[in-house]
């Protein structure tokens, strides 16, 4: 074997001399910057790390909208569903009522006798259940109930209902006064009992009158009633109204201008529409 031998060039001695680690000076610079294999351009490196937060919320933002979609989706179909069974229980539910009545018209018609014996009770218990909730619908409308007090100083109304009344309420309204509940059973008991005879269908001539005044949605406001009235003038048998739309379905004055426009049909029923 050979012996390895080293020559010291610094003493006259054969030794194997220590090895020294060499170091290699090193700028600053170069110490602080990562080595070779591990560096990188960092503002690159920024973006890169960006982007892929970017598409992350991106994708998390996603399935929480679909989430939501499908949710939403469930709840039409389940809301359609339930609309549906309810309607084909409607629908169920009538036709057993037809197919009840039809066996029962079926079993009543094999005997003519019980057939007009049947009809002639039906028509008096209706007729009496429609007297007894008339009486007692006036029992407990009727304006004597309410009493009026001294102090009120508001319109008076007294029947039969006439064109001065009409006018006095209409100034009545203008004021800013109110009309004692006495009064308005009073207009409204007088309607009902117009009404009543009136077909539900009416036919609107302007034979004689040439011109018909149709009033569109009002909703409650009483000041633009007030200007059509003194653009076109009052309703009168020379100057008839229909009053289409809505009428009271908003507006602080909704009151007043139904109790004008029943007022008016009364004093007018041939003329207010």
């Amino acid at each position: 074997m050979f012996s390895e031998r080293w020559f010291c060039f610094c003493c006259p001695q054969i030794h194997k001399p220590a090895r020294r680690q060499m170091v290699a000076p090193i700028d600053e610079a170069h110490a602080q910057s990562d080595p070779p294999h591990l560096q990188i351009n960092r503002p690159r490196f920024r973006e890169k790390k960006r982007s892929d937060l970017t598409l992350a919320s991106v994708i998390i933002i996603q399935k929480w909208f679909r989430r939501r979609q499908a949710l939403f989706e469930m709840r039409r179909k389940a809301a359609w569903t339930i609309y549906q069974h309810i309607e084909y229980s409607g629908e169920q539910d009538q036709l057993k009522l037809y197919n009840f009545f039809i066996e029962l018209m079926q079993a009543v018609s094999k005997n003519r006798r019980d057939v007009s014996v049947a009809t002639k009770v039906l028509r008096r218990s209706s007729s009496l259940s429609g007297l007894a909730e008339e009486l007692e619908l006036e029992q407990l409308t009727a304006a004597s109930t309410i009493s009026i007090e001294p102090t009120y100083q508001g319109p008076h109304i007294v029947l039969p209902i006439t064109k001065e009344h009409f006018e006095i309420l209409l100034l009545a309204f203008q004021r800013g006064e109110l009309l004692h509940p006495h009064y308005v059973l009073v207009i409204l008991h007088e309607l009902r009992r117009l009404l009543k005879t009136l077909p539900n269908v009416n036919v609107v001539s302007t034979h004689l009158t040439k011109f018909v005044t149709v009033v569109g949605d009002l909703h409650g406001s009483l000041a633009d009633l007030m200007i059509i009235f003194h653009k076109n003038g009052l309703p009168s048998n020379e100057n008839p109204y229909i009053f289409n739309g809505d009428i009271v379905d908003r507006g602080f004055q909704s009151i007043e201008i139904f109790l004008l426009i029943s007022v008016a049909l009364i004093v007018y029923p041939s003329n207010v529409y």
